[in-house]
């Protein structure tokens, strides 16, 4: 009883509010570059130049979630395997990877509104 108890404790832990936000501000960011890029191909006539390594200049909204859901999924595991071993605070590693992304994606979102519309 006491080792389950335990086991909850730790989790709980791991699965701070701060690993939540984090990540929730990451796929918040996924969502609108998605919307966003979609936007700016069904209705302004741009092209996008990074999805896919520049071969597909019109990918589907299904196939950008596809791709960033997937690769969200990994990050996010990763960064709870990071965080089950309770990295120093001064070095939150679990987020890092989710800091860069976010910053990816709500740039690549906002471009479209300064350079396509």
């Amino acid at each position: 009883m006491r080792s389950r108890q335990l086991m909850i404790e730790t989790e709980a832990r791991t699965l701070d509010k701060k690993f939540i936000v984090a990540h929730g501000i990451y796929l918040s960011s996924v969502v609108f570059d998605v919307e966003s890029t979609h936007m700016g191909l069904a209705h302004h006539k741009c092209h996008e130049g990074d999805f896919g390594g520049g071969r597909d200049p019109n990918p589907s909204r299904g196939k950008m979630y596809a791709n960033f859901t997937a690769w969200f999924a990994v990050v996010t595991a990763g960064d709870y395997l990071i965080a089950k071993t309770h990295p120093p605070k001064w070095l939150p590693l679990q987020y890092v990877v989710p800091t860069y992304e976010t910053t990816i994606h709500f740039k690549g979102a906002l471009s479209w509104y300064g350079s396509c519309w």
